[in-house]
């Protein structure tokens, strides 16, 4: 167990061993809540948290209330099925880079192949349902928000904008009918 810092300012502890991981999740003192932050006033925007997204930034009721909306597309057939799609990119992308150095040409592989194939956010948008026109939006922001050289203001604007847009779509899986289509 080891103490770091988050983005070079927020500080956190990173936990690796099993036990030591097991103890923490269920420690009651142990919290992903930046209610903390409150009584340091000099952190309080620093530190506000880009996993607030997700349900690792929540706790207690919130997080039970969550965690079955969101179990439903992350079950085994469903993250089976995204397989095939991202087997099918990956090709595509293989088969791209390929013709390229046949003809000789030098290929850098996070250009041609990890940039154009972000497996986690692909796979990520297929579960949410984010449609296909507004994935280039969601990849900009995620790379814009996690780019080392965002300034904090501009990393904040791009959480704000991300958590909207993802909000939407865990709306849509909790109350399809009550949302409108965008």
């Amino acid at each position: 167990m080891a103490q770091v810092l988050l983005h070079g300012r927020v500080p956190a502890w990173l936990v690796t061993r099993a036990a030591d991981v097991e103890r923490a999740l269920l420690d009651p003192r142990l919290s992903s809540s930046d209610h903390w932050l409150s009584a340091a006033p000099d952190r309080r925007e620093a530190g506000r948290s880009s996993i607030k997204i997700s349900l690792m930034g929540l706790d207690g009721a919130d997080h039970q209330r969550l965690r079955p909306v969101l179990a439903r597309p992350f079950g085994p057939h469903r993250i089976e099925a995204l397989s095939p799609p991202i087997q099918v990119l990956a090709d595509n992308l293989v088969g791209h880079i390929a013709a390229r150095l046949e003809r000789g040409e030098i290929v850098d592989l996070v250009q041609s192949l990890a940039l154009p194939l972000p497996l986690p956010l692909h796979a990520m948008c297929d579960i949410l349902g984010i449609p296909p026109d507004d994935r280039k939006q969601v990849h900009q922001l995620t790379h814009h928000l996690l780019a080392p050289g965002t300034a904090p203001n501009a990393r904040e604007d791009t959480r704000q904008q991300l958590r909207s847009r993802i909000s939407i779509q865990i709306g849509r899986l909790a109350a399809p009918d009550l949302l409108p289509e965008t």
